[in-house]
């Protein structure tokens, strides 16, 4: 006897991608950004690697809110997402962990390559300009860096 189970299969993965995803900007969630630094914060003990974990923050994204409303916000998140995406390799980790709050995972990276990622995160999105029906906004970011190390 022969069960088919290709659709059984399929809902688990959609569970399993939908438990680690934000749904909005389809980006890695908090929760398995946590598990990501857990688990190279315990590869550093074991290894001497380097790796840096990046907090990101918009700027002025209340202000759009405010004028245009939530639907405008998810569109600046979304939008601000693919352009981040687009910036790193596909092994880094980018994150929504909430809001306008975002953070990014860098593997093998050492502080000096992280700032210069940074600061072309800071520069594309000064640069990106966010239009929503009458209205053009720019935004900003501010970035925290903190290198994983074995200490």
């Amino acid at each position: 006897m022969f069960h088919d189970v290709t659709e059984e299969r399929g809902r688990a993965q959609q569970l399993a991608w939908q438990a680690a995803h934000d749904s909005l900007t389809r980006l890695y969630n908090r929760q398995r950004f946590i598990q990501s630094i857990d688990e190279v914060i315990l590869e550093t003990r074991e290894r001497d690697t380097h790796h840096v974990v990046c907090w990101l923050d918009l700027d002025h994204f209340k202000a759009v809110n405010d004028t245009c409303g939530h639907a405008a916000g998810d569109e600046l998140l979304k939008q601000i997402s693919d352009l981040w995406r687009s910036k790193i390799r596909s092994s880094d980790r980018l994150a929504r962990l909430g809001g306008d709050e975002f953070g990014l995972l860098l593997y093998d990276c050492d502080l000096s390559r992280a700032i210069e990622i940074a600061q072309d995160f800071c520069q594309s999105t000064q640069d990106f300009r966010f239009v929503y029906e009458d209205k053009v906004f720019s935004i900003g970011v501010s970035i925290g860096l903190v290198p994983v190390t074995a200490n």
